[in-house]
């Protein structure tokens, strides 16, 4: 092991300084001892303190030493001996003092004049070594059965799917999406009309989380894309498309069971515009097939699966 010693002065006098701490830092076998010895300006000694360290490192002995001088330092009896020589007369404070130097004991001696006995002191763990663990990036991945009202012709069903990102420091954002393949008929006129699919995709934030034991509560709001696709009942129907915005409110609840979360939500959806299939009526005047409602509703079930499974 190779070491170095330095001494650092911090350019006052002695017969400047109220007290003088000198100090001695050693490696010992798992960390390190220093020891402080505390003098007055006339060089007598008022105090000494061993602190025993298993830090590895010299930077964090910082707050180790800070808490051994307070110590030190902070008892009646230095305030007493510093409110006295600010009280002392000028002039007795203009005769010389005679400088000595005074050498840290070795370890394990005890001054006969020290006014405060030498107890060793077992170091609190450097904050740096105690540190909050880092907070890291956590993503759920599920699936499930979406169940829709009026956003079809008809109430339909479907296969859902969402990923979730949980950033830190951040609330959780979600990609969702649904398909809804069943076909549902639509009949404008007898023997004419339309079978619709659907799907829904979007993006979301939720700025609400509440956790209580194993379960969990979401609220979460976003932008979602909706479609319908028409294929043609009858020779007089056409095929047709719609793409349109929503925005959805959902509300869900989970149940946390290992690495599987069954999870439970209904969904809001609100449409700002009015999309609509339109027919050509006997008259010649375009009528609506169907018609996309203002609001529409879902119910989601399915299971999740979170990385890492603990928080």
């Amino acid at each position: 092991m190779r070491t170095r010693t330095a001494h650092t002065i911090l350019g006052i006098d002695r017969q400047d300084a109220d007290f003088l701490v000198q100090g001695r830092i050693e490696p010992r076998a798992g960390g390190f001892r220093t020891v402080l010895l505390l003098e007055d300006a006339a060089g007598r000694e008022l105090g000494t303190r061993t602190l025993d360290s298993t830090t590895r490192s010299c930077p964090a002995l910082d707050e180790s030493l800070l808490l051994a001088l307070e110590m030190l330092v902070d008892t009646p009896k230095l305030r007493e001996l510093a409110r006295a020589k600010r009280e002392a007369p000028t002039e007795a404070s203009s005769e010389p003092t005679t400088e000595r130097t005074t050498e840290v004991p070795p370890e394990g001696a005890v001054s006969p004049t020290s006014d405060t006995p030498n107890l060793p002191i077992r170091s609190m763990p450097s904050p740096s070594t105690t540190a909050s663990p880092k907070r890291h990036w956590r993503f759920d991945v599920g699936f499930g059965a979406s169940t829709a009202a009026g956003f079809a012709p008809k109430p339909t069903v479907g296969p859902a799917a969402h990923a979730m990102m949980r950033p830190p420091g951040f609330v959780p954002i979600a990609l969702r999406g649904a398909l809804y393949p069943l076909a549902v008929e639509r009949v404008s006129i007898p023997g004419e009309g339309s079978s619709v699919r659907a799907f829904v995709a979007g993006i979301d934030l939720c700025p609400l989380a509440l956790a209580r034991g194993r379960f969990e509560g979401l609220a979460c709001t976003g932008f979602e894309v909706g479609g319908l696709h028409a294929e043609p009942i009858g020779p007089k129907s056409n095929a047709g498309d719609l793409l349109f915005p929503l925005v959805p409110v959902r509300a869900e609840m989970r149940a946390r069971i290992g690495n599987f979360v069954p999870y439970a939500a209904f969904t809001m959806r609100f449409s700002p515009t009015e999309p609509k299939f339109t027919y050509e009526s006997p008259p010649g005047t375009d009528r609506a097939a169907f018609l996309e409602p203002r609001v529409t509703a879902a119910l989601d079930v399915g299971l999740v699966w979170r990385f890492p499974s603990k928080d």
